[in-house]
């Protein structure tokens, strides 16, 4: 065979090996979120999977790619939270399913699911049955006034509180204001408060944190001076009692202007720190509240597992040491001051009800692949040694061929 045409057919085998690999073995992860049996990852053509310990896959399922769904851990298994709310077990089945949207929801130990919507917190039981529903109402406005009132963006249960955040619109007031409350399991409004900054404040990720809430999110000028804009840490107990509320300033640009695309994408906290991963970087914070570390890595926090948080970043999972002493950039804290705004909080019951959502899933594989988790230092080093390898491949199979010829 003609030297040249070996070599050309050479080359080609060994790309598709090459591609082969890196599709069956590098995925481009949507969301992922750690439980305590392992670490659910969903990509982006619908593939959900579960890792044991971050080292093979369990198994892979299939669930429609146009469904627009974050994931949620829950005990022995994981939801599906969005457009629908969906609950799987540890081994990838679909326990049921229901055609509502979904603000952020959190499953209890008992296997029941609370949620919010809009302005609306609700409870369904281990089979997704309604237990109840209630409506927020500020300052006794109906639905005559829909730009008044209170929006709820995310529900962390503590003990046996549900403690919610969300934002507050407040008559005659543009800006938008921070709503916190606190229920029992059966639904009985605890207390409820609205806390001015003196800017638009919005709650994006919360947490517990020992016997307390972390609330994170952004405020700042909004639409008036979006160049205002900071990310913000709250301590909160169940009763009500504000630790501290700080804010993180940390190097940036001089042109800043991202208000609107500042959010904190995720934050898990253990008994000793937190760490909330944004578009701009990642947070660790101390029990103290001493100066935060800064880590030159965006994305979301999915969890910390052995004094490591597990980021994803760009469609990958990294594995990023929480090392104070290396790859850190010091930020300051600042105090943010605040007054509480004296609101009435109607609670409305109503008669929630959601349809079963006709969700179909498909069982892809059982297999222990290897997943897309590389630390932040292994990433670049991978990428170079296959490119390598690859080279020296093609140089190998050239010069075997090329001796091989009279």
């Amino acid at each position: 065979m003609n030297r040249r045409v070996s070599l050309f057919l050479s080359f080609m085998i060994l790309a598709l090996v090459y591609s082969g690999s890196a599709l069956t073995q590098n995925w481009t992860f949507k969301d992922a979120v750690v439980s305590n049996e392992g670490t659910y990852t969903l990509t982006e053509n619908g593939t959900l999977a579960k890792l044991a310990e971050r080292e093979r896959t369990l198994w892979e399922i299939k669930i429609p790619p146009e469904l627009h769904v974050h994931l949620a851990s829950a005990p022995e298994g994981v939801l599906l939270v969005g457009g629908v709310l969906a609950k799987l077990d540890g081994n990838g089945n679909l326990l049921w399913a229901k055609s509502m949207s979904v603000d952020n929801a959190v499953a209890l130990p008992d296997g029941s699911v609370i949620f919010v919507s809009d302005n609306t917190l609700g409870l369904l039981n281990s089979d997704g049955t309604t237990v109840w529903a209630r409506q927020l109402v500020l300052n006794g406005t109906n639905e005559s006034l829909p730009e008044v009132g209170i929006h709820l963006k995310t529900v962390t249960p503590l003990h046996d509180t549900l403690l919610v955040t969300g934002i507050a619109d407040l008559p005659g007031d543009p800006k938008s204001h921070l709503f916190l409350g606190a229920f029992s399991l059966n639904g009985t409004l605890l207390w409820a408060k609205v806390l001015n900054t003196d800017y638009y404040d919005r709650p994006d990720k919360t947490s517990p944190f020992g016997d307390y809430v972390v609330i994170t999110g952004v405020y700042g000028g909004g639409s008036d001076a979006p160049w205002i804009a900071d990310y913000f840490a709250l301590k909160i107990s169940s009763d009500g009692e504000i630790e501290w509320f700080n804010s993180y300033i940390c190097p940036r640009r001089e042109d800043w202007d991202d208000f609107w695309s500042m959010k904190v994408l995720g934050l898990s906290c253990n008994k000793k720190i937190c760490v909330l991963g944004t578009t701009t970087g990642t947070f660790v914070l101390d029990t103290n509240e001493t100066s935060p570390i800064y880590l030159n890595v965006s994305g979301k926090v999915t969890g910390i597992v052995n004094d490591s948080a597990l980021i994803l970043s760009n469609g990958t999972l990294l594995t990023i040491p929480l090392n104070q002493s290396e790859g850190t950039e010091k930020c300051y804290t600042v105090g943010i001051p605040f007054r509480e705004i004296p609101v009435k909080v109607e609670i409305h019951p109503t008669k929630f009800s959601a349809p079963d959502a006709p969700l179909q899933v498909l069982t892809l594989q059982r297999t222990n692949r290897q997943p897309k988790i590389h630390s932040e230092k292994q990433r670049d080093g991978q990428e170079y040694f296959s490119v390598v390898l690859l080279i020296a491949i093609l140089i190998g199979t050239a010069l075997m061929l090329a001796k091989r010829e009279p």
